[in-house]
């Protein structure tokens, strides 16, 4: 089994490089055997497909994908195990993970040992494109203490090393934990990488030549992309990915956008229920590809993104997401019906020193709670430019608070969110 995953490696690794016209062909072929198996033997999807007047042979094509109504997490929920869980599986021989449950919705899902070995080499792809060597060690910058995974057989050997810190462990300096680990790449989402990197720079400097950091889990603004890069003299690259899907999109060394693995998961790009045009802003909807014991189909993950028609540079033919927006959670909605993105923010923000850390929370269409977590340099003139500069980009039509406390609250899974919308907007 274990050389069954290095050999799903070495095809994934050699398979990127194809046309993609081919890899799009590869797709299609895995698209057609998960959607004739989803209907066969989960219950679930029968009954979707039979509502909608559908059958399995009238999905040859991705373009096709469209006639099957969207799945939701809340939908998955509330269905009984059996429902959803393809038959005659014996659930005490697969892997239970839980989603992290970001939104407040965490979810179960079941994969067998040989999906979860397939989902893991599809993220080692990306890594090793990357800088992660056979023998390289990464360390990943956890927000969760005693947190030890299972390690492969091979990472006793020492091939792919792995090690884990706990930013929040009191006991320990994370920065010095990291230094004495002193990994060739540091991996973590980007709040925590920034607080890391602001240590390092008020430190002066850290004995760690990692080649890269690796970024995920976060929307990865520039300024702290900068910052990071700076504290750690290495390239940054960013990552996309969930429990449900595992890793649907990188950045390569030319960073003209984010790879989609088109030869594990469907990525689809729709707004108001129709297919978006290159560069226009979607939500992400996504068809596993590899999961067979508990799919995914056309599954609503929550994220919006921009799609993108061009060809990267580094000649693979793994096509691009131009950029990831945020969660659909993240997106500030004014009375008019507009809707501003949260990286919006992200450029007033840091444009303005005296801060920190920042999260902007909706609580009502017309109004808007700033929280700021001052740095040595904040004086009161900083509350009034923030009022004026996001006042000016919602146009005065939303009340501004602001208001300054000492640590910003983490989701259940240890993720920031630097902006939060509590007004839902309808896609």
């Amino acid at each position: 089994m274990y050389f069954s995953a290095l050999l799903d490696l070495y095809r994934l690794r050699k398979q990127q490089w194809l046309e993609t016209e081919k890899l799009e062909e590869i797709q299609r072929e895995k698209l057609v055997a998960i959607i004739n198996h989803a209907y066969q033997n989960v219950k679930y999807y029968r009954r979707l497909f039979d509502s909608a007047g559908i059958r399995p042979e009238d999905i040859k094509t991705v373009d096709d994908l469209s006639k099957i109504p969207v799945t939701t997490k809340t939908d998955i929920q509330q269905l009984r195990p059996n429902d959803i869980i393809a038959k005659h599986i014996d659930l005490a021989k697969c892997i239970n993970i839980r989603t992290s449950g970001s939104t407040g919705i965490p979810l179960d899902i079941l994969l067998t040992r040989r999906e979860k070995e397939f989902f893991d080499m599809v993220w080692a792809r990306s890594w090793m494109e990357n800088g992660l060597g056979f023998t390289g060690k990464k360390v990943y910058i956890w927000s969760v203490p005693n947190y030890n995974p299972r390690k492969y057989w091979f990472q006793h050997l020492g091939i792919m090393r792995r090690e884990y810190i706990c930013f929040y462990d009191e006991s320990i300096d994370p920065l010095e934990a990291l230094e004495k680990a002193n990994p060739n790449i540091i991996d973590g989402v980007p709040s925590i990488l920034k607080l890391l990197a602001l240590e390092v720079k008020k430190r002066g400097s850290t004995n760690m030549q990692p080649k890269a950091v690796f970024s995920t889990s976060e929307v990865l603004e520039q300024d702290t992309r900068e910052l990071i890069s700076s504290a750690f003299k290495a390239k940054v690259f960013d990552y996309y990915g969930s429990e449900e899907f595992g890793c649907i999109a990188w950045e390569c060394s030319h960073r003209e956008g984010y790879h989609l693995n088109i030869d594990s998961v469907v990525v689809e790009f729709i707004w108001n229920g129709v297919k978006v045009t290159p560069g226009e802003r979607g939500e992400i909807i996504c068809t596993g590809l590899h999961s067979y014991i508990m799919p995914f189909i056309r599954y609503k993950i929550g994220d919006i993104g921009i799609s993108s028609d061009k060809k990267c540079p580094c000649g693979r033919g793994l096509p691009l997401m131009k950029n990831l927006e945020g969660r659909a959670e993240d997106f500030i909605k004014l009375h008019s019906g507009k809707i501003v993105a949260p990286l919006v923010f992200s450029t007033i923000m840091r444009d303005i020193r005296g801060i920190k850390q920042y999260m902007i929370v909706q609580e009502k269409l017309d109004k808007l709670l700033v929280h700021i977590v001052p740095a040595k340099d904040f004086d009161s003139t900083i509350t009034n430019r923030i009022q004026h500069e996001i006042g000016n980009i919602l146009e005065y039509k939303v009340n501004v608070e602001v208001q300054t406390i000492s640590e910003l609250p983490r989701d259940p899974s240890g993720k920031l969110r630097a902006v939060i919308s509590k007004m839902p907007i309808n896609i």
